[in-house]
């Protein structure tokens, strides 16, 4: 009988020959965003593969459940689970009866506990059920204000940025007009120090960062997972940062990143890497 196989599946593939039991709501909701924050779970289904890429459930029904819950969270995260895959008839009743053994022992184990709980009133149920959908809905609201907090901050930023870059502009304006209103020379050592626009939105990098600018696409294009996604974490107002990791991961190994614009030339109709954003991973990259 060969090694039991682990591997990432699709939820959607996964069917159930008998009907599952039902778990508490509150304990489903809170596996599930455990899930999607270590993006997996610690105990793998088990699996019996009954086509190429076709599953039967055959032991994890609280965590299949959880899955299913995660994907109706966040269906772009929560879409795929980790599990071992049983290949023949044969090796699945071994497993079969490895499980019941352990189930057996667990709930030997848990007995005490649960008569523990049954003791006590059960009229206090209900109410820790209340509080804790109380401190769920208090949690999303947080992350919602949270959420909206950064948007002000970054169409604020935004605003700014453009002001300046009109006043600017005004500016240069004024100097052309003097000069040639008066028609006179220039001495060298009077000249004013040019300004260089792209455009109204974004800012021209200083020929004294390229090298910097440089370095930062070399990291990119070089690092591994762990370390981008360290780099990203301590970037501050970076919306979709793992969004951002994900999309950098993928077209590196198309092809290397050759400068900030082609990232953002790449990155278009995404909308995750635009001059904003760009402007916040290039100034805070350390």
């Amino acid at each position: 009988m060969k090694k039991l196989s682990s591997a990432i599946v699709r939820i959607k593939n996964i069917s159930f020959s008998q009907p599952l039991r039902e778990f508490p709501k509150i304990e489903l909701e809170k596996a599930a965003r455990l899930i999607l924050e270590i993006k997996g779970v610690i105990t793998p289904l088990i699996l019996f593969r009954t086509d190429l890429e076709s599953y039967t459930l055959i032991d994890g029904e609280f965590e299949y459940q959880a899955a299913l819950k995660a994907m109706t969270i966040d269906d772009r995260k929560g879409k795929t689970i980790n599990a071992y895959i049983v290949d023949s008839e044969e090796e699945k009743v071994i497993y079969q009866k490895q499980i019941q053994a352990f189930r057996q022992r667990q709930a030997m184990v848990a007995s005490p506990v649960i008569t523990e709980i049954v003791d006590k009133k059960d009229e206090q149920q209900p109410s820790l059920e209340k509080t804790v959908n109380q401190l769920v809905s208090k949690i999303d609201a947080l992350e919602n204000t949270s959420n909206q907090q950064v948007s002000k901050i970054e169409s604020l930023e935004k605003t700014v940025n453009q002001q300046v870059s009109k006043s600017d502009i005004l500016e240069l304006k004024t100097f052309i007009t003097t000069l040639l209103t008066e028609r006179t020379p220039i001495q060298p050592e009077k000249a004013p120090a040019p300004l260089i626009f792209e455009s109204t939105s974004s800012e021209q990098k200083p020929v004294s960062s390229i090298d910097e600018e440089r370095k930062i696409i070399e990291d990119i294009n070089t690092l591994s997972l762990q370390d981008i996604t360290l780099k990203f974490d301590r970037l501050i107002g970076v919306r979709r940062k793992s969004e951002v990791v994900e999309f950098i991961i993928q077209k590196r190994q198309e092809q290397v990143f050759l400068s900030r614009n082609d990232m953002k030339k790449r990155a278009k109709g995404s909308r995750l890497l635009g001059d904003v954003t760009l402007n916040k991973i290039f100034n805070q990259w350390v």
